[in-house]
């Protein structure tokens, strides 16, 4: 009988601990992406950029398949003397793409460095569901903006995703210049989408630290649960946000990710074998390249190497931050050896390639 008590008794503290840890990470995840969560408040950064005594950012919107989505520009900077839409003189265009469950609010370093925005056109693309790329509900009341259900509204996302960065740099008066887009972490494969698209320009795609590896059964069904009816009435807007865009970088994995990647490596391949190609005397590479990895995991890169033979595409072993400028601008530097000597960051008139 005492035996039977014990066992009853460290049966209900089993149960009291595994309560009061879900309890914690329940109130962790509100702290996170709600009540700590940093959101871009426009009247904060004015304040943040006056005592620097430097001209804050525009945060503009622009509509993309019926998708409303928000980014920051520092495009004030960027009317210089000679610009015009005819590739006169403009900084480098460098985009960058928060990462999963972040808002353009993570990337305001980048915007108050007051080098790199001399040297930059820096624009930050808020992700669908975040900051002014939120999705309002459709006339059923489901949060699926104008599409009808959940399917229909995460292909259209999608597409919307790595559609973004050309439709937001054309915006933003790009003609002739290259683009550098900046993806990272785990929902950074819709970047192979915008390489996809971009691959018969000269534009540059770096994916950091990507995630290419399909989730576990089990994660994809919790993200299902946090996208249900109940978990929408019982987590932060921002935390069903994180989940429906990992959800969307699910369907990129398993739908398109194998296309993407041999249609770019079949681009490139064509460029290349092209005897009058601008990459043959006109990039230190002699090579088109357009996609670009940092820190990618053994099995991620066996993964694309797979798809590709091992002959395409840039690998750079060292693991490179999102958050940490200096990292990122080096991997531009190194990227430079594959541009087109007119694109060239040692060629443009506002950036040096080595270091001060």
């Amino acid at each position: 009988m005492l035996k039977l008590e014990n066992t009853t008794m460290q049966v209900k503290k089993i149960g009291i601990g595994i309560i009061a840890l879900l309890l914690v990470f329940y109130v962790f995840i509100w702290c996170k992406y709600d009540w700590m969560y940093e959101e871009y408040n426009p009247q904060k950064v004015e304040q943040l950029f006056e005592a620097k005594k430097m001209r804050a950012p525009i945060y503009d919107t622009l509509v993309i398949n019926k998708f409303k989505i928000g980014y920051l520009s520092n495009k004030r900077y960027n009317y210089v003397e000679g610009y015009d839409y005819l590739g006169g003189i403009r900084n480098p265009y460098l985009i960058l793409i928060p990462e999963n469950g972040a808002s353009v609010a993570s990337l305001l370093p980048y915007f108050m460095d007051e080098e790199l925005n001399k040297k930059f056109h820096v624009i930050a693309i808020d992700r669908i569901g975040f900051g002014g790329s939120k999705v309002e509900k459709n006339e059923e009341g489901q949060p699926f903006g104008h599409y009808d259900n959940r399917a229909s509204f995460e292909e259209n996302a999608l597409y919307t995703l790595l559609m973004m960065p050309k439709y937001i740099a054309k915006s933003e008066g790009n003609y002739l210049d290259e683009v550098r887009v900046v993806f990272s972490g785990k929902t950074a494969v819709t970047g192979l989408g915008t390489a996809y698209d971009m691959s018969m320009t000269s534009e540059k795609i770096f994916l950091l630290n990507a995630d290419l590896e399909e989730r576990f059964f089990w994660t994809i069904g919790y993200s299902r649960f946090v996208l249900s009816g109940i978990g929408r009435l019982i987590f932060p807007e921002n935390y069903v946000s994180k989940h429906q865009d990992l959800c969307v970088a699910d369907q990129a994995k398993t739908k398109y990710m194998k296309h993407w990647v041999e249609s770019v490596k079949y681009a490139e391949d064509e460029e290349n074998q092209n005897e009058y190609s601008m990459y043959k005397g006109a990039s230190q590479g002699k090579k088109a390249k357009w996609l670009f990895f940092a820190g990618l995991g053994v099995s991620d890169k066996k993964k694309v190497d797979a798809l590709t033979g091992g002959d395409n595409f840039v690998f750079y072993e060292e693991t490179v931050e999102l958050s940490n400028i200096e990292q990122v601008l080096e991997l531009l530097r190194k990227a430079d050896f594959y541009t087109l000597e007119f694109n060239q960051l040692s060629k443009s008139r506002y950036i040096n390639a080595d270091k001060e």
